[in-house]
């Protein structure tokens, strides 16, 4: 039962006409849309992308496009679309809009970005392993795993906390970091560098009491977070810790 949204647009965008899958895809009621450009329910990061493959096709250079591309839903989600629109002219070739059709597409692109991140991280894990067992030292293997699981996880900041061997209790900074372009976490560097956490104390010390990975998505408003203020002068909100486990025991958290 394939969902398919059927539209019609003036030479402005707006929508002339949306049959019911409208609502039932994004949520909106067909009766508040109409009259609306449609580019008003494009996803902020696909709007670029949108008027580079649609104006060709309102400017006449092309009589139809077919691409995909994110909806926004009346929720606040999204939904990806297959789009295919053609010109609407008359008799005499004058262009009165456009037509064509949307068709729900959210479970296969799901699916495959599923299926490439999971492919992106047996990458990760081969290339972990092969620099561990090229690495000069311990050192150098955590920053050229650190830098690799940056790199996957569009991390800003990345961090290696290991346990004071004086005192198994205490999370030390080292010198392995992954730091994006901007001098603006500095700062935030400097902070850390002199830090000793306990157990329990921001993300690394809920991984030695969890004894598993830990997100927040609020950083600032966690009771356990002491980087409180120059988080909150950064703009640094979320952060993910997991351990590092050697035998049955962590060694470090990244």
């Amino acid at each position: 039962n394939v969902k398919e949204v059927i539209f019609q647009t003036d030479t402005d965008g707006r929508w002339l006409f949306l049959n019911p899958a409208w609502t039932e895809i994004t949520g909106f009621e067909v009766s508040e849309s109409l009259g609306e450009r449609y580019v008003k329910y494009i996803h902020p990061q696909d709007k670029t992308l949108n008027r580079k493959r649609f104006g060709p096709l309102f400017r006449g250079e092309k009589e139809y496009c077919r691409h995909e591309g994110r909806y926004i839903t009346k929720d606040g989600g999204f939904r990806w679309l297959e789009i295919f629109a053609k010109l609407t002219t008359g008799q005499d070739g004058q262009i009165f809009g456009t037509s064509g059709r949307l068709n729900d597409i959210t479970e296969r692109k799901l699916a495959e970005q599923s299926l490439k991140k999971e492919k992106e991280y047996v990458s990760l894990l081969q290339d972990a392993t092969a620099a561990a067992n090229q690495a000069e030292s311990v050192e150098e293997a955590m920053r050229i795993c650190l830098s690799k699981i940056c790199e996957l996880m569009d991390w800003s900041i990345g961090h290696v906390f290991r346990l004071k061997e004086s005192n198994p209790a205490l999370l030390e900074s080292t010198r392995v970091w992954r730091v994006g372009d901007s001098s603006a976490h500095n700062s935030f560097v400097d902070e850390t560098s002199a830090l000793n956490l306990a157990s329990g104390e921001e993300l690394p010390g809920q991984v030695v009491i969890h004894k598993r990975a830990v997100w927040s998505s609020d950083l600032p408003n966690e009771d356990w977070f002491v980087r409180r203020e120059i988080a909150q002068t950064l703009g640094l909100r979320s952060g993910f810790a997991f351990p590092v486990v050697v035998g049955n025991e962590i060694s470090a958290v990244l």
